[in-house]
């Protein structure tokens, strides 16, 4: 019964330990998706046809 115990000690605390790591690798993802986004921004040229004269 104690190495039952044991075991299902191990297999909860590795199941937070994952839930933790995973969280966090979903964070940096979903973080680095956005900073991509922002950073393919390129500057365009605009033509203006206006006549001051």
């Amino acid at each position: 019964m104690e190495m039952l115990n044991m075991v299902v000690e191990a297999v909860f605390i590795s199941f937070f330990v994952g839930a933790i790591l995973g969280g966090v690798v979903v964070a940096h993802w979903l973080t680095r998706s956005q900073d991509d986004e922002t950073g393919k921004l390129q500057p365009i040229k605009v033509r203006s046809d206006r006549n001051d004269g």
